[in-house]
């Protein structure tokens, strides 16, 4: 499926945008202090290096979305916009952030779902390892932000997104990224909260990706990867929308079965 990213409208020039709520926030707010302390206080050493985190200009003080959700917005407001496919269109939201959740229904999609094991507020509970209650290739897109970083097998559950995904299908993948590591951080040893936080820097995550290898996974059980930043999308639109320029969106695609 071809991406290709219009800029925004020239009457948002030096004003901030958050293409979630599109509205105009007097101003993005920072990432709450806690984040910082707990990393101090566990020797996490690797506190705001990530790919994608805007520690200045982190959410939305008019709807709470995080750098990440915009980034995500701009694209979806550009791949689904005003379509006549959106009523065939059926769309999986995995631990869905409630701000991008909210934006997604707006747009009369056949099928929005949102799936979580622990969250009973999701439509469905479900393991993203062992996706049972999905058919094969029953998902024309689905959306997986910050989830395999909590999953202890990632390549099973990556083996499961690209079996419910139809071929031509697409997805929005995105995890906590290093680029200043060269191998994956990770650990099955290491289950207590204190050794969680020194090494992945939350006590619920079980490794810390070097971009590489993310990149290595995830072909491995067949996607394809586009890597979209500030060339595709234009630094102007990143400055407006609070999305630091080393950013990037993970868009895999599944290939057809010709």
């Amino acid at each position: 499926m071809p991406f290709k990213f219009r800029s925004l409208s020239g009457f948002l020039r030096d004003r901030l945008y958050c293409p979630v709520c599109n509205t105009n926030p007097p101003k993005f707010m920072p990432l709450p202090s806690s984040y910082a302390m707990n990393a101090k206080q566990y020797g996490y050493k690797h506190f705001g290096k990530g790919e994608t985190i805007n520690l200045e200009e982190y959410s939305c003080s008019n709807c709470g979305a995080s750098d990440r959700e915009r980034l995500c917005a701009l694209f979806f407001n550009e791949t689904l916009g005003a379509s006549s496919h959106n009523q065939q269109l059926k769309l999986l939201h995995f631990a869905p952030e409630h701000a991008l959740s909210t934006f997604l229904r707006e747009f009369g999609l056949a099928i929005y779902r949102t799936a979580d094991l622990n969250d009973v507020g999701a439509d469905d509970q479900i393991d993203i390892m062992k996706m049972h209650g999905y058919q094969d290739d029953e998902w024309d897109a689905f959306v997986c932000s910050h989830v395999l970083e909590h999953v202890k097998d990632d390549a099973m559950a990556l083996s499961e997104l690209f079996r419910i995904l139809k071929p031509s299908g697409w997805g929005i993948l995105m995890v906590p990224l290093m680029t200043h590591i060269e191998n994956t951080l990770e650990d099955p040893t290491l289950v207590t909260a204190t050794e969680r936080y020194r090494a992945f820097g939350q006590a619920d995550h079980v490794r810390l990706y070097a971009k590489r290898d993310f990149l290595t996974r995830v072909s491995k059980v067949g996607f394809s990867i586009l890597q979209l930043g500030v060339e595709y999308f234009g630094a102007e639109v990143f400055k407006q929308c609070g999305i630091t320029y080393n950013s990037t969106l993970y868009v895999v695609t599944k290939p057809t079965n010709d």
